[in-house]
């Protein structure tokens, strides 16, 4: 996932994919031949496209992109915990407890997100 993101950033930050040399440096490796290999098990998996006459022809597929996204449904949960921790709190001031209720429907909603997911 390394190798990806780096040829993702690269691609983004330059206009263009990166080198093989480009990626030893990005990545600390000295070895050509392991980012080589990184990148046709990369593209061997669809994650990747390269053009074998190219040295700077790896882009990203759909799938690979789809693998960098931020997985929304962990985001959402994490979201839900901050907020019902926040009411938590809140309530622990108060002997009336009055967001009771809105910590409960917090849990629900995220063990339904995570139920689906």
């Amino acid at each position: 996932m390394q190798v990806l993101r780096a040829v993702q950033d690269y691609t983004d930050q330059h206009g263009r994919p990166p080198a093989i040399r480009d990626l030893c440096g990005i990545l600390g490796l000295r070895s050509t031949s392991t980012v080589a290999a990184h990148l046709r098990t990369l593209e061997h998996h669809g994650l990747l496209q390269a053009h074998p006459l190219s040295p700077r022809s790896c882009v990203l597929t759909a799938e690979g992109a789809a693998r960098l996204a931020p997985d929304t449904v962990t985001s959402v949960v994490s979201l839900l915990g901050q907020a019902s921790r926040f009411l938590e709190a809140l309530d622990s001031e108060r002997i009336d407890r009055p967001f009771a209720w809105a910590v409960q429907a917090l849990h629900d909603i995220a063990a339904g997100l995570e139920g689906e997911h």
